[in-house]
């Protein structure tokens, strides 16, 4: 039988994750059967895994992932995951344009310089992170538990985090969030002993 964690995501303002085509008169169109894709889902969560559990720096300068972080999201040439990150289900979704502009030195809007984009709003979304490789019990409760904790220190979704887009509150199916973050924390510090 497999683990399913379900991801509830409260999302807080519009968001905007790219297809990277533009279409019609939009610069930056979003898919709009797919606006919230799971392989974004995925990277957000890996991106707080990976503060929680820091890599160490190899001598290359490149940044070689915690085991864990590798062990749950996979690696590059790896044999990927024993998650699938499924695409996000949205509720009713409206989609607004959105511009942008370049200003000079004089705060003077730059000829030719606007790009137009979409923006999608929606209420909530529901994510669900499926197991599809076996893991050994112990392996489980602890990959589970880094999936909760790193969902849950995510706050953005998309481009423009820090200018008011993609603000999210992210809950998840967890009974209690304090287990979660103990065996994180007991992981962490296995790790330091080590």
């Amino acid at each position: 039988m497999s683990t399913v964690i379900t991801v509830t995501i409260t999302v807080n303002s519009g968001f905007r994750i790219s297809t990277g085509q533009a279409v019609e008169a939009a610069d930056a169109a979003l898919d709009h059967d797919n606006p919230l894709p799971g392989r974004s889902l995925k990277g957000d969560l890996r991106a707080s895994a990976r503060q929680l559990l820091p890599g160490t720096r190899l001598p290359s300068g490149q940044w070689d992932d915690d085991p864990l972080v590798k062990e749950v999201f996979g690696e590059r040439g790896g044999d990927g995951c024993p998650w699938h990150f499924g695409d996000a289900v949205l509720d009713e979704v409206h989609y607004r344009p959105r511009t942008r502009i370049a200003l000079d030195s004089q705060r003077r809007v730059v000829p030719g310089a606007m790009l137009v984009g979409e923006e999608a709003h929606t209420a909530q979304a529901t994510q669900t992170i499926t197991q599809i490789a076996p893991l050994d019990a112990e392996r489980l409760k602890l990959h589970a538990a880094l999936l909760h904790v790193s969902a849950r220190l995510i706050d953005g979704v998309g481009h423009g985090r820090r200018r008011g887009l993609g603000w999210v509150t992210i809950t998840t199916d967890a009974p209690r969030i304090d287990d979660s973050v103990e065996l994180v924390m007991d992981y962490t510090a296995s790790r330091k002993k080590a």
